[in-house]
């Protein structure tokens, strides 16, 4: 019964959820068919159980009609998670996630507030970086701003034997979900932080390496041509993977960025051959 209330969207749904015992209320299915009919705590908690990068059946098309459903009034409840960080803890990631997910430059405020009241900030830093990408708007400085800092002071793992930090935050499961969340607004100002220092260089290129669009695939072309082979084989395997499965297909702007760089005589040469 529960998968059927899962993918039916009906007022009579949340009183019918609201029955079953508390204890199954964490139920997958019990969140999602409270969350589709409008009780947006249950996305909130989809959303900390699933991390970035995590996905599950049907993931896309339900976060789709809640935004089509509910616009503002999902717009205002991650508002007012965010906006009380101490108040909502067991919620913060997922409203964060959310907030991501949704894309909205309305939320950027309420983002920056849970940014400067989050005594937990620093844990949270995969979310903070996936949200305010998302919602920055035209003034990404103040948002994405301090959480690019943050993340540029990663300190080093003198131990580690998978990278460093700073390498690994969004190295996956950020970067899948911009690949289908991509962060429009915010590129400008990630590939300016990718060029302002050399400790976010790679790690923001690597993410970018799946976004379909002509500043992110620049980017990827420019640094592959200033690293040379290995940088280029990194972050060109994803496109030629998709090419490779028939999967995801380069837009025709991405795809014309590229050749107009390839073609360019006024160019450097290795940037020309990577951009082709």
């Amino acid at each position: 019964m529960a998968v059927v209330l899962s993918e039916t969207t009906d007022p009579v749904v949340v009183p019918i959820v609201a029955d079953f015992p508390p204890a199954d209320h964490r139920w997958f299915a019990l969140l999602a068919a409270a969350f589709r009919n409008g009780l947006f705590r249950a996305g909130m908690q989809i959303f900390t159980m699933y991390e970035l990068g995590l996905s599950f059946g049907g993931k896309h098309s339900l976060l789709a009609l809640v935004r089509q459903e509910y616009g503002e009034q999902l717009i205002a409840a991650v508002d007012l998670t965010l906006r009380s960080p101490a108040a909502n803890q067991g919620l913060v990631n997922g409203a964060l996630n959310l907030a991501g997910y949704v894309g909205n430059a309305g939320l950027g405020l309420a983002i920056q507030v849970c940014w400067s009241n989050d005594e937990h900030r620093h844990s949270r830093l995969k979310s903070y970086l996936f949200a305010a990408a998302r919602c920055c708007g035209d003034a990404p400085e103040p948002i994405l701003g301090p959480v690019c800092d943050a993340w540029e002071n990663l300190p080093e793992e003198s131990d580690s034997s998978l990278g460093q930090p700073i390498d690994r935050l969004a190295a996956d499961g950020v970067s899948w979900e911009l690949r289908d969340y991509p962060p429009l607004d915010a590129l400008a100002y990630l590939v300016s932080r990718a060029r302002r220092g050399e400790r976010l260089a790679w790690p923001i290129t690597y993410m970018l390496r799946s976004v379909d669009h002509p500043d992110a695939v620049e980017q990827i072309a420019r640094f592959a041509a200033a690293r040379g082979v290995w940088g280029g084989q990194a972050l060109n395997s994803d496109w030629e993977r998709f090419d490779r499965e028939g999967g995801r297909r380069m837009s025709a702007q991405s795809k014309g960025r590229l050749w107009d760089l390839a073609r360019d005589e006024g160019q450097d040469e290795a940037l020309r051959k990577a951009a082709f």
